[in-house]
């Protein structure tokens, strides 16, 4: 049996890789950062550097699953501090720039974006750039 190790995944359990975090069981293990009950935490935070934000954006993917329970708890979290939500959907990097633009049109006052491989930018090579 090979062990699979997952670094930083997103909800093991809800996108049915292992039976618990505590106990993963098989031959899977690792570490879970962007659990759906730590992405709640983001209003809190965006309401404590915003204190004036009303209305905040969630870009995510339809077709990740789990981003679904992360966008539920983010839902909570922000019905409790009275912030509206505006969902804006991306499946790949070609759908940001029409995001970005709903965003704008909507007058968010910030951005939460769930997890996406194209989501995230390395500055590899550009630093020495000018």
């Amino acid at each position: 049996m090979i062990p699979i190790v997952v670094t930083g995944a997103g909800d093991l359990v809800a996108a049915g890789m292992v039976h618990s975090l505590s106990l993963p069981g098989g031959k899977v293990t690792g570490v879970s950062r962007l659990s759906p009950e730590f992405l709640g935490t983001r209003v809190e935070l965006l309401k404590e550097i915003i204190p004036k934000a009303t209305r905040i954006a969630t870009l995510s993917n339809p077709e990740n699953p789990g981003h679904a329970a992360g966008l539920r708890e983010i839902e909570l979290d922000a019905l409790a501090w009275g912030i509206r939500l505006q969902p804006l959907a991306a499946r790949g990097a070609d759908d940001l720039i029409g995001a970005f633009r709903a965003a704008a049109k909507e007058g968010v006052d910030a951005l939460i974006v769930m997890w996406m491989p194209f989501s995230v930018v390395s500055d590899h090579g550009l630093s020495n750039r000018r």
